[in-house]
């Protein structure tokens, strides 16, 4: 496109984060981050083939093959020739419209056209002006985009007239279920006809299914049983699979956790990871699901060889099965408002790094010591499921990565500094309801974004959530900048470990435990009373050990405090032994007890 006067078009898919959080299952969740994918996908090679000698796709990055690479996002930037964008705008809305319905006739196997309110939901803006000004194009066009995402267009339901609302997304009608591709426990469930679409996508597809939250939750068990292989292993694997397959008539097949394992223990790998775990082996529960009780001998001997699993792991030493999976999210900060004070040029760049950011981030997310499920990795965004014992190691690397592919690149805040990632991490229970679950990691994504450092920074924080199966909920919000993670592994002995005595101390111990933080002059005293406390309620640690976790609990708790704006600083031994403080507050507000209760965590299911 030579230089002068252009359009420049943007296009977004809007309700993503509602579309994908209104789930049940964790193929809900991957499945709902695919179809916005593969919408975008469509949208941004329709754009790419919209005349083509005047037309350039900004982002996502397009290939010489005229289509998006992998990780491509909800939204859609081009420029084209002056007077040419609206109808680019329009012919990238039928496309997407096109392909939506597309899916829904598929999954309902009809060419009558159902109702699916709010999807797709797509805006766009145009304005135009000259290339030689990219900068200025471009605020303009994030200007109007913001007008118009708050002027919001909704389809009425109309009268329920006696029908039920869908139980995914309450605003919206159920309607029959499909014909095909519905699985015996799914017979009951009331969705709509988009919440039908996400549920049976990629059915009957040659690829491995979506693992559930309860094998995620079990991947570090089966890892380390496939690695150590005891004797008798291949037994109890035959004689698991023979009763999962009489319960489930077929079992379904999941993304490897480990390859190249021998065929007879194959299914540890890839199609038990939902039944290595005892509890699951319950007649009434598996009745429910299935759709008819199977037989007690069935699930007995099911049981027993669950039960030997988790004995041989025990005997070889490997950590007892987890019921707790995690979530891991990140979201590059003030990416919009980098992206603007970019040229063209400048933005192609940052375009293909976000791409190879992306790539990074899955290559981590599926890696080989404890593979996760990674659900969306755009670069911008990141969101995967993994198991408990990986998720602080992965949200650390997944955030070390921005800096490796962003730090030399033209993306930077507006003060001119490198962009940063903000970071959640939420540990659930398998049991607990994956809506609920996805709720809280968007929730404590949001908390991490209002994070203000030491030095003025706002956002480039972790939020860690701990929920607990009997309803006990912690959180921590934590600077990068402090290594948070390397604070939590200082503060969880292996041998021993923390006890919930100590944090039932602190919180009896708080106002006392406040009044020593407020006096810098105290802060020997504190240090000796942390100190005392880690080791009258931690078995088996020295006291060097035990001054370690106390400067460890101690730093964390200043970190919290740090989001007010009053931070930490070390002193001139490094912070080793002591630490020293370049504000304090007025008033006491120390909270170890938050930090201590997620190492707790870590020490009894992130083994």
């Amino acid at each position: 496109m030579s230089v002068g006067e252009a359009d420049l078009v943007l296009l977004a898919l809007a309700g993503v984060q509602r579309f994908i959080g209104e789930s049940r299952t964790t193929a809900d969740v991957a499945n709902s981050s695919l179809i916005m994918q593969r919408l975008a996908t469509v949208g941004a090679t329709t754009a790419a083939a919209f005349a083509p000698d005047t037309t350039e796709v900004v982002y996502p990055v397009v290939a010489s093959s005229g289509t998006p690479n992998r990780g491509v996002t909800n939204k859609i930037a081009a420029l084209v020739q002056v007077g040419d964008g609206p109808r680019l705008a329009e012919a990238m809305s039928n496309a997407i419209a096109a392909e939506w319905h597309r899916l829904v006739r598929e999954c309902f196997g009809t060419n009558d056209v159902l109702a699916t309110p709010g999807m797709p939901d797509l805006w766009w803006v145009c304005v135009s002006g000259g290339r030689e000004d990219y900068r200025t194009l471009w605020r303009r066009g994030a200007e109007l985009a913001v007008a118009r995402r708050r002027s919001r267009v909704f389809t009425p339901l109309g009268e329920l007239a006696g029908g039920w609302l869908c139980s995914q997304s309450p605003r919206l009608l159920s309607v029959r279920r499909p014909r095909n591709n519905v699985r015996g426990h799914e017979r009951g469930e009331r969705l709509s006809a988009a919440g039908w679409v996400k549920r049976t996508y990629r059915r009957g597809q040659d690829m491995s299914a979506t693992p559930s939250t309860l094998s995620v939750a079990s991947t570090t068990l089966r890892v380390r049983l496939l690695r150590e292989s005891p004797q008798g292993l291949t037994d109890q694997v035959s004689v698991l699979r023979e009763a999962a397959s009489k319960v489930a008539g077929r079992l379904v097949a999941e993304q490897s956790v480990v390859t190249g394992v021998p065929i007879a223990l194959s299914p540890l790998a890839t199609e038990l990871g939902a039944w290595v775990d005892p509890a699951r082996w319950d007649t009434v529960g598996l009745g429910r699901e299935f759709g008819t009780a199977p037989p007690t001998d069935v699930v007995a001997s099911g049981r027993r060889a669950a039960i030997e699993l988790v004995r041989l792991a025990t005997a070889a030493g490997i950590a007892p099965l987890t019921p707790y999976y995690a979530v891991v999210v990140q979201d590059l900060d003030h990416l919009g408002r980098a992206m603007a004070e970019l040229e063209l040029a400048d933005q192609r760049v940052a375009s293909e790094q976000l791409v190879a950011l992306g790539q990074a981030q899955r290559d981590a997310a599926g890696g080989a010591e404890l593979p996760g499920v990674p659900i969306y990795t755009g670069g911008d965004d990141f969101l995967t499921f993994c198991p408990a014992a990986g998720a602080l190691t992965l949200a650390a690397r997944v955030r070390r990565l921005v800096d490796e592919h962003l730090g030399d690149g033209p993306l930077r805040s507006v003060d001119g500094r490198p962009i940063t990632a903000s970071t959640a991490v939420v540990f659930a229970h398998a049991q607990t309801p994956l809506r609920t679950v996805m709720e809280a990691a968007g929730q404590t994504l949001t908390a991490a974004k209002q994070t203000r450092s030491r030095d003025g920074r706002d956002r480039d924080a972790i939020g860690v959530l701990v929920l607990r199966r009997h309803g006990e909920r912690t959180r921590s919000i934590q600077p990068w900048a402090h290594d948070p993670v390397a604070r939590w592994e200082a503060l969880r002995p292996e041998h021993g470990g923390l006890s919930g005595g100590l944090a039932s101390q602190l919180e009896q111990d708080a106002a006392h435990v406040s009044q020593l933080a407020a006096d810098p002059r105290r802060s020997p005293t504190l240090e000796a009373e942390l100190t005392r406390l880690v080791l009258r309620h931690s078995g088996g640690l020295d006291e060097q050990e035990a001054l370690r976790a106390a400067v460890a609990l101690h730093e964390l708790a200043w970190a919290e405090r740090d989001r007010t704006g009053r931070g930490i600083s070390d002193g001139p031994d490094g912070g080793e032994t002591a630490v020293r403080y370049s504000r304090w507050p007025s008033s006491g507000n120390y909270r170890p007890v938050s930090s201590l209760l997620v190492a707790r965590f870590m020490s009894q299911e992130c083994r």
